[in-house]
């Protein structure tokens, strides 16, 4: 006979599953043994809701949606003849930084770096430019879609 668990561990192990999200209410209860009002009074006086929505946020999403901020703040620069004010050229830095932060490929340091080397290029070996630019697009595309 298995021993009767502790309501600490019985909490415990209905967070965990909870959390996860992989599991129904219903079915929590049923596994660790309790009903399914006390496992509703766990959620709501615990919030487990709020580290559940925490917990199914990933960093692949966070890097999209910061993808997808800096896409529209691009947008409005380029409406503005391609001249960022103040508020958009810090909204700019600041999710850059993010993606930073959240991307394994910072995709802006290579674009970058591939501006300049492409400014170099043309200046000083432009018959290899158009070669070269092509190649590089097609790295950030690779890159793109590997964040995505």
């Amino acid at each position: 006979m298995k021993p009767k668990t502790s309501r600490q561990e019985q909490q415990a192990r209905a967070k965990r599953l909870y959390i996860s999200g992989k599991e129904t209410r219903k079915s929590i209860a049923q596994i660790i043994g309790c009903t399914e009002k006390t496992l509703r009074n766990w959620i709501d006086k615990f919030e487990w809701d709020a580290l559940r929505n925490i917990e199914t946020i990933t960093r692949k999403q966070l890097l999209a949606e910061a993808y997808k901020q800096l896409r529209a703040v691009n947008t409005e620069i380029a409406k503005n003849g391609g001249i960022p004010n103040k508020e958009l050229s810090d909204a700019k830095s600041i999710l850059r930084k993010e993606i930073e932060l959240l991307s394994d490929n910072p995709i802006h340091i290579y674009t970058e770096t591939y501006d300049a080397l492409l400014e170099f290029t043309k200046a000083n070996e432009p018959s290899i430019y158009k070669p070269l630019a092509e190649v590089m697009e097609q790295h950030i595309q690779r890159l793109l879609k590997e964040n995505q």
